[in-house]
Parts: C-alpha cells; structure tokens; sequence
C-alpha cells in the first residue's frame, strides 16, 4: 500500500496512516511509507519493491530519482511503485505541473524492471499488449464522478522467470455514473424511465436526468409517481422536469375554462391555429397566473 497525495503521508497519532499501521495486520499488508527498496520473498523468488510514496498533496518534483543510483539485482524481480502524473498522458489541466510530474525518459531511466503507478484515474495501456509497458496505470475500481465516463477496472499481472509480462484487464464491481435526456410524451415512455440506466446495475447507478415533452395532467402525476419509483431503485437520483410542458388539449380547455368566455375562446383558437404550442403554453400559463 503506497500513500499518494490525496492520502499523503504525515507522522503524528491521529493522522491516517500511524492509525492504519495500527490495526494492520502483519503479513498480509505491507506499508510503503519511505523512499527506499523494501524486499519480499514471493516462494522461492525474490522481489525488490522501489517505492517512491507522497508526503505532501502537490509537488513540482517527483520521487523516483533515488531509484536511479540504486542497485538491481537481476535475479530479483525489480518492481517500482510510485504516485504521480506523466506528461502527455495524465490530464492534470489545472495544476498540471504539481502532481509529482514524471516522464518515460525517467522512467526508463531508474532501470526497474516496470512500474506500478497511482493517479491517473484512466488505466494504462488501454489494454493488453505484448510488449512489456515502461509502466502501468490500473486506473480505478470505480469512477469517482459524472466527468468520469470510464469503467472501473484493474490489471492482472504475471511475470515470467525471463520477466516477460502476461497481463490481463477486467472489469471491476463499482459504482456507474449517467447523464441522460429523454423525451416522454406518452404513458409507455413514462413506464420506459424505470428501466434506466438500461441494464441490470441500478443499486449502483448515480443518474442525472433531464426530461422534455408534453403530457397530460394524469400523465404528469404518473410521471412524478414513476420517479419517485425509480429514486428508491438507484443509488442516487437528480431529475429535471422544468421542460416537460402541459398537453392542453380541448378537452383539457374545457374542463378548466367555461364555454364561451375570452379564456376559453382564446386557447382554443391557439389550440388550433399555433402548430409549435408556444403561444398557447405561453397564454395558458398567464391565465393560470391570473387565477391565482
């Protein structure tokens, strides 16, 4: 476990990683707090782990250059693990320079075996490939918001006595993020909605949802029913219905305004005459408004 600069390590009792080391069990996890070659007996083999973790939440300047002068022994399996972004890879757009930069070149340059990245939220390479990567980004388990329109994913390494790389992605369980804009105008696309995000992961779906049409009364009370429904089905739900707009229909017109009189005479002929339903939305609205 390498601390990254969103979790940075810090001395102190209360801080997260002296209370972490204090309930960790021996043996089963092993803390990378320091720039320094931790070894491990995997068997009968042997790796080095050169680790570079972060002990503050931004940097100008990474923590791999130690590795450069150290030692590698080339029976070991010499594996670097480190935190930070690489240029022209990471999109750190707004503090670009202050996430612990590092490129190949020194990547390359520190003569591990390969490296095992944290920070980047994408992995990397995108998928499998033959030849063995200068490093590897597992990205995720999950996505962590609506920008994110990745999966969650993670690497499955095995690296032969020769240290050639058999790797495999997959998909990990998490949390999927949907921003969705729909449009209803009828009773079948108001009993559609509880069927979003469209697969079978709803206990684990944030959704926001913007919709737009035209119902009638009974039809928007089912709508609001229909959403509340689906708000207890996900994991979080945020729904817009500023755009779904009154059918006014004669019907409609005649229930709610008596025969004859200007409001009525004048939505209907709107009801007629205005092929859009702007002008009659927009008249129906104002007669309300007077009403009240």
């Amino acid at each position: 476990v390498l601390p990254g600069n969103h979790d940075f390590y810090e001395e102190g009792k209360e801080k997260l990683w002296p209370v972490f080391t204090e309930y960790m069990k021996e043996g089963l996890l092993l803390l990378l707090d320091e720039c320094r070659r931790y070894e491990c007996q995997a068997g009968e083999e042997v790796v080095s782990f050169f680790a570079a973790p972060c002990f503050t939440k931004h940097s100008d300047t990474n923590q791999i250059t130690w590795v450069i002068d150290r030692t590698k022994n080339p029976a070991h399996y010499n594996i670097g693990i480190a935190h930070g972004s690489i240029k022209g890879i990471s999109l750190d757009l707004a503090q670009k320079d202050l996430y612990f930069p590092m490129t190949m070149e020194e990547l390359k340059a520190t003569g591990v075996d390969f490296w095992l990245l944290g920070h980047t939220h994408v992995p990397y390479p995108a998928r499998a490939q033959k030849e063995n990567p200068v490093f590897f980004f597992s990205g995720t388990p999950t996505p962590d918001g609506f920008d994110r329109k990745h999966e969650g994913y993670s690497w499955y390494l095995e690296i032969d006595e020769k240290k050639q790389i058999s790797m495999q992605q997959f998909r990990t369980d998490g949390f999927t993020f949907h921003e969705i804009e729909k449009v209803i105008s009828n009773e079948n696309d108001i009993k559609d909605l509880l069927t979003i995000p469209g697969n079978n992961e709803q206990l684990y779906s944030l959704v926001k949802l913007k919709l737009r049409g035209r119902l009638t009364e009974e039809q928007m009370t089912d709508l609001l029913q229909t959403l509340g429904q689906l708000k207890q089905q996900l994991m979080w739900l945020m729904y817009d219905v500023s755009e779904v707009k009154l059918h006014i229909s004669a019907q409609h017109i005649n229930q709610h305004f008596s025969e004859g009189s200007f409001p009525h005479r004048l939505l209907s002929r709107l009801a007629v005459e205005d092929e859009d339903n702007q002008s009659l939305q927009l008249a129906y609205s104002l007669l309300e408004e007077l009403k009240q």
